[in-house]
């Protein structure tokens, strides 16, 4: 396993070979791997209601996959691009 440092020291990510642990001051967040995922998609269908401000919300799950396979890639934190005035014309 290898840990990646971190822009705050609280944060820690420890990969291992088929998954990951997230940790925050010392304390495990969650824990994924290929047989314990922690991560799901799935499809469903809604039912939302309203009245008077009071919602009534119904969902059915239809299909649930696990997400078994995670990679990691590192994240550059840029703003690309130009900004304008606006004018009101």
């Amino acid at each position: 396993m290898n840990s990646l440092p971190q822009r705050s020291t609280d944060f820690e990510l420890t990969t291992s070979q088929d998954g990951f642990a997230l940790s925050w001051q010392q304390r495990l967040i969650l824990r994924h791997s290929a047989e314990n995922p922690c991560l799901w998609i799935g499809a469903g269908v809604a039912d939302i209601d309203m009245f008077r401000g009071n919602f009534s919300i119904k969902d059915k799950l239809n299909e649930k996959i696990a997400l078994t396979e995670a990679t990691r890639q590192r994240a550059t934190r840029r703003l690309a691009g130009t900004i304008q005035p606006w004018r009101n014309n």
